[in-house]
């Protein structure tokens, strides 16, 4: 199938046909995502709106064979340890680092108080202990996305049951960082709007007789409850 993409609005995404079993070739890739929780409470929630997402994904985007979430089973060196003192916190550091960077307090401040954050906590040396309430392990999400094409990608969002379930998911103060990790051959497009700038991706080569073709044929929807 030939490519004919055109950029479309939001508005032209959420009124386009779904259900398209075409898709273009050559164009599939797998996104692998490392998403740390700040603790289990967080990474229940996302992972809680992220199956409302795959529900809205399955439905309307058949070229999206995979869409998959789960705490992970790694071992724990992949995760941040458990932070005792302000200098551990990570969205704490990241406040201090937009200081030094020359972001206006009141925008940190406001920023910290989107995530449930009390502000005054700036104010904490390093070295100063965390309140009790905060000092909890972070928790590593996984989440496996593997589209058929570029068309799939960007139409898999285009539905209001996916925005509003993933408006959940981006609540402010559910997410320490992310890693994203990127096998196949997404469009030129996609890594230069998408992948590289907003997700930073990782690109892994293939290895030794691995092709993207096989995985590719094998997927399969996965089950939803």
């Amino acid at each position: 199938m030939a490519d004919e993409r055109q950029p479309m609005s939001l508005q032209q995404l959420l009124d386009e046909p779904k259900g398209k079993t075409k898709y273009f070739a050559d164009q599939a890739f797998m996104l692998h995502v490392f998403w740390e929780a700040p603790d289990m409470e967080s990474a229940k929630k996302i992972i809680s709106a992220l199956q409302q997402c795959a529900v809205a994904t399955h439905r309307d985007t058949p070229c999206v064979p995979t869409y998959h979430f789960r705490v992970s089973q790694l071992e724990a060196d992949v995760v941040s340890p458990q932070p005792v003192t302000a200098g551990e916190h990570p969205q704490l550091c990241e406040a201090h680092r937009k200081l030094r960077m020359g972001v206006p307090r009141a925008a940190v401040e406001a920023d910290l108080a989107r995530r449930s954050i009390d502000p005054a906590l700036l104010d904490l040396d390093i070295s100063d202990a965390l309140p009790a309430q905060m000092q909890l392990k972070p928790v590593m999400i996984e989440c496996t996305e593997i589209y058929l094409d570029e068309r799939s990608f960007f139409e898999h969002a285009g539905s209001k049951d996916y925005l509003k379930a993933y408006g959940e998911v981006m609540t402010p103060g559910l997410s320490n960082k992310a890693t994203t990790v990127r096998l196949g051959s997404p469009t030129a497009y996609i890594i230069d709007k998408i992948l590289a700038p907003m997700l930073k991706e990782d690109v892994k080569p293939l290895q030794g007789d691995c092709a993207s073709e096989p995985w590719i044929a094998s997927c399969q929807h996965f089950p939803l409850d």
